[in-house]
């Protein structure tokens, strides 16, 4: 399965593609049909994607993961 590159500058080009940003400036990707949660801190600057969790989609909707990071 070929994989799928993207190249983001901007919070905008993010929301045209997969992810969905928080006010709090997280990203939060769906993965695999929405089976899983891919949560990162973006540094648009650097190109940098810092993982803050991967989570199901159950433990992500108890929202007990927020409480982890500031």
């Amino acid at each position: 399965m070929p994989r799928r590159v993207s190249e983001w500058s901007t919070e905008r080009e993010i929301r045209s593609g997969l992810g969905k940003i928080r006010c709090d400036g997280l990203l939060v990707f769906n993965i695999r049909r929405n089976r899983y949660r891919l949560i990162v801190y973006p540094v648009f600057p650097r190109r940098k994607l810092y993982i803050k969790a991967l989570l199901t989609h159950k433990e992500c909707n108890r929202k007990e993961w927020e409480k982890q990071w500031p």
